[in-house]
């Protein structure tokens, strides 16, 4: 019997569900090219579903990318993601919507736009015209991220001709703090387009200081940033946001008493954050996702276990509760225990090799289970009416 495997007998869709598998493995991707002529016409297709532009770097730049698509018009149906990275190094440069809006028209499956390390400007003068925007087709949602934007002083008219250009189109937000100026730079985009925004996700790791707090000892005050997050409106923007997701990062490498202010400035963000949130929007879930840089250590116990506790003055986990029994429309509550999504999203803005403080206490690790036991636990405490209510929900990452 002949045995010998062929992959071109392999039918499309089989290939198309292992590729599925891959899509965040470029070099695998690309060694699926050799395998045949039809694995190469899939793996080709998921090769080009996102495509990263960089501003800094010769021949990336967005009007780079709209002139090679204008050659090679036969791989625009396959992008769905579009990213536009600035440099970690070397100075920004910037990214007009003149230059952005052709891209946007000429993807026509385009699902995810992504800006990061960039300032975002119009090159439209006070008194031009207004820029006109064809808005785009079809009614699927667009999932912006946005994460260390630079506030130039047209980023608001940036984010405005964005929205006339999104139609009518529903916006799934990532918004990812990591600089100083996302402080205006978020509250720009959330009051330009928050009527739009059905699904709000936010990291609010880095609105307390410079994420590189994660590894700071009793000197971190320096790094933290005197800034808050304000609507500068009278009617909060965000009307339409069903489900709300905030990330809450800890740190097993940084001073206890650096890790209660982290704590506590992402709570009081969260606050602030609210502030954008009509008080009739009908947010029905709310899921927070729990992520720990370094390991988990009984000095964090410690500290989380002093901040339940009713003598302590420190009530910031009671007060969370009542912020999120503010929506009254509220289905369930949602705590994801230990989400590994961390080094994906802030791996650039810390150290490869983080070096433990002094008190840190990283010799008294603890092991994934015990972990996993303590914050059920933790959760139970910190939402008791959540939990009598019978809606909360507590899931292991």
């Amino acid at each position: 019997m002949n045995t010998k495997f062929s992959p071109a007998g392999i039918p499309g869709e089989l290939i198309d569900a292992v590729l599925d598998h891959l899509d965040n493995d470029r070099v695998s991707l690309r060694a699926c090219t050799l395998v045949s002529s039809s694995w190469r016409s899939f793996a080709r297709c998921h090769l080009l579903r996102t495509v990263v532009c960089r501003p800094n770097a010769a021949r990336l730049s967005p009007r780079h990318l709209a002139s090679f698509l204008s050659s090679t018009p036969d791989v625009v149906p396959h992008i769905h993601s579009l990213k536009i990275i600035g440099s970690k190094t070397a100075s920004e440069i910037e990214v007009a919507v003149e230059d952005v809006l052709p891209l946007l028209s000429a993807f026509p499956n385009l699902k995810s736009l992504s800006f990061e390390r960039v300032p975002l400007f119009t090159r439209a003068r006070p008194n031009d015209p207004p820029i006109e925007a064809a808005p785009l087709p079809g009614s699927e949602p667009l999932t912006i991220s946005l994460c260390a934007i630079d506030y130039t002083d047209s980023t608001e008219s940036f984010f405005r001709v964005l929205k006339d250009c999104l139609g009518t189109k529903p916006i799934h937000a990532f918004l990812r703090f990591a600089s100083r100026d996302d402080h205006s730079s978020f509250p720009a985009f959330l009051n330009a387009l928050g009527p739009k925004i059905t699904h709000l996700s936010c990291n609010l790791l880095g609105s307390v200081g410079d994420v590189r707090m994660l590894t700071g000892g009793p000197g971190s005050d320096d790094l933290v940033y005197d800034e808050r997050l304000n609507p500068h409106v009278d009617v909060p923007p965000c009307t339409s946001v069903t489900d709300l997701e905030l990330y809450l990062t800890g740190s097993g490498y940084a001073y206890p008493d650096t890790q209660l202010m982290l704590l506590w400035g992402q709570f009081i963000a969260s606050g602030e954050l609210a502030k954008f949130l009509a008080p009739d929007a009908p947010i029905r879930r709310v899921t927070l996702r729990f992520q720990r840089f370094g390991p988990h250590t009984k000095a964090t116990e410690r500290m989380l276990s002093d901040l339940l506790s009713p003598s302590n003055w420190f009530q910031c986990i009671d007060w969370l509760e009542r912020l999120l029994l503010r929506f009254r429309r509220l289905e369930t509550l949602t705590c994801v225990l230990c989400d590994d999504g961390f080094a994906e999203q802030y791996g650039d803005y810390l150290p490869a090799d983080p070096t433990p403080t002094a008190g840190s206490s990283v010799g008294e690790v603890i092991g994934r289970e015990e972990e996993y036991a303590f914050y059920e636990s933790f959760v139970r405490r910190s939402f008791p009416q959540f939990l009598a209510k019978g809606i909360l929900r507590i899931q292991r990452a």
